[in-house]
């Protein structure tokens, strides 16, 4: 196989606007079918991206031989169903985040996934951006040393409306703070502190029976991560003022690196020793999304596995629902 024949089941705004276009430009992908019961979406990928076959039903994808990969960019409350699905029908699967929303579903899904082999890849983005890439490798090199401690931000100006649509900002915006600190520590969380806003001492906000919990607009987190260093995650999902939206820090026993941080010069940063100069590294730049999904496909024709694994989907879940447990109950969580 020289080229990745694709089918594409949910062709709204996050599809048609990251998703797809990259993946259209790659020489060795074919968009070759789409499903979505909102005709306007079907016809709109059509003549955007140059389907020649949409189906209401997701299954007329799934039982096409000639299909050798699905992207699912639906909602998460349709992962249990049509994930194992594919699976079983033998396709690789690229998932829009969250991957689940339960501990129980995440596992059941990593399960289908090791039993009939194919790849399953969860949609974290942060993972490929140009300044994730590069402060890894920053990382790995030792250049700042031992990291003791990690600030991490992750905040947009959305509406409470849109909140209560995906379930909570942790579960949303939450997911790619979490992936990306797990990512670039190369460590696990083990313990997590946690404060939402639903559990303050003043909030009264409606339970979602979708969910048997309030739909959160502001977290911050603290974890421990299983290499010994402290973490603290700031999570806004109704950030206004026009502040930085997303930025790191982290510091090493040897020097510090910042991401995005609105009083540096530069995306990406480092500094060695106490009073060293800042060092700008270069990044390697490509089209917004490209690395992500030329790295999905290119696992599936050279039988790599670059790509984020069902397990590091599986953590992240169960990180989110430990942090949820944090906030409800004032306790430290152990991750299980």
């Amino acid at each position: 196989m020289d080229r990745v024949r694709i089918g594409v089941i949910g062709v709204g705004n996050i599809a048609r606007n990251y998703h797809l276009p990259p993946v259209h430009a790659l020489p060795n992908a074919e968009l070759v079918a789409v499903a979505d019961l909102d005709e306007s979406f079907r016809s709109r990928a059509q003549k955007q991206f140059g389907f020649r076959d949409a189906y209401t039903d997701y299954r007329r994808i799934l039982d096409r031989d000639d299909i050798h990969a699905i992207m699912l960019l639906t909602r998460v409350n349709t992962r249990t169903e049509i994930i194992p699905a594919a699976l079983e029908a033998g396709k690789h699967v690229f998932t829009q985040k969250p991957f689940a929303l339960t501990n129980e579903d995440a596992e059941f899904l990593a399960q289908a996934a090791n039993r009939t082999g194919n790849r399953l890849v969860c949609s974290f983005m942060h993972r490929y951006f140009p300044h994730t890439q590069g402060a890894r490798q920053i990382l790995k090199e030792g250049k700042i040393g031992r990291l003791e401690m990690v600030r991490h931000r992750n905040c947009i100006g959305s509406h409470y409306d849109n909140a209560v649509r995906l379930w909570g900002g942790v579960l949303d915006i939450g997911t790619h703070g979490i992936d990306v600190i797990r990512y670039l520590t190369e460590q696990d969380v083990v313990k997590v502190q946690a404060m939402m806003d639903p559990y303050l001492t003043n909030a009264n906000l409606p339970i979602d029976p979708a969910i048997n919990r309030p739909n959160e607009t502001v977290a911050i987190m603290n974890f421990e991560m299983s290499g010994g260093t402290l973490v603290t995650f700031e999570m806004h999902w109704t950030q206004r003022g026009g502040a930085g939206g997303y930025y790191a820090e982290h510091y090493g026993d040897e020097g510090s690196m910042f991401i995005k941080h609105p009083i540096a010069p530069a995306t990406l940063i480092y500094t060695q020793g106490r009073k060293g100069d800042w060092i700008q590294p270069d990044l390697e730049q490509h089209p917004k999304g490209h690395l992500h999904h030329k790295t999905f496909i290119d696992d599936i024709l050279n039988n790599t596995c670059e790509s984020a694994t069902p397990e590091d989907a599986v953590a992240t879940v169960k990180i989110i629902n430990a942090a949820y447990e944090a906030a409800q109950t004032g306790k430290t969580i152990t991750v299980g």
